[in-house]
């Protein structure tokens, strides 16, 4: 088993991308809000030509603004940082884990570096629209990745594997021994106990 390899069985890019479209439907009532708060309208716009009617968004003001951002983050970063999952993940059955083995959940500081990195894209974006194609980057990643980590998973040092219902294990490696390979024979041990 190389270094920071995980232990369990690597999530599908398809299940991730089922995860977050989960959680898209989830937290659509916010961008509803957000699209209805900035009251849309047509407005008829007369040319030399023809008349025709055209959409208009008012402008978002800057407590919305703040609002749509953080309600995703700390709703992202909240449920990964605890549970490794956000209810998307849940459903889809996929985990946010460690990627050095442990199977540990990624904590505060690797959920929010994961959320910065996912976010780079649409940040760079405010500042010039070429360079929202950086966020491509992110996801595509995993296509090429032997562990279907995506850019966020290598900034945070995480991996998104296959998540287990109910008290079953995660798969372990061939090469590790479990106590299911040790061949016990309890009735020898209590006719015949080891001496110390």
């Amino acid at each position: 088993m190389s270094i920071g390899t995980s232990r369990y069985d690597l999530a599908s890019i398809g299940a991730r991308f089922g995860a977050r479209l989960l959680d898209g439907v989830i937290l659509m009532p916010l961008y509803v809000f957000d699209l209805l708060s900035r009251h849309p309208h047509t407005e008829r716009a007369a040319t030399a030509t023809s008349n025709t009617d055209r959409l208009v968004v008012g402008h978002r003001p800057l407590w919305l603004a703040i609002t749509i951002f953080l309600i995703p983050a700390l709703y992202d970063i909240g449920f990964i940082a605890l549970k490794g999952q956000t209810p998307g993940k849940m459903v889809a059955g996929v985990k946010v884990v460690m990627n050095d083995g442990s199977g540990d959940v990624p904590g505060l500081g690797a959920s929010t570096i994961r959320l910065v990195v996912t976010a780079g894209g649409s940040l760079l974006g405010l500042v010039a629209r070429p360079l929202a194609l950086l966020g491509i980057f992110d996801p595509v990643y995993a296509l090429i990745d032997d562990r279907k980590r995506c850019l966020h998973d290598l900034a945070a040092g995480t991996v998104v594997v296959r998540a287990r219902t109910g008290r079953q294990s995660m798969v372990r490696p061939p090469d590790e021994p479990s106590f299911a390979d040790i061949d016990l024979d309890l009735d020898r041990l209590r006719r015949d106990p080891p001496l110390n």
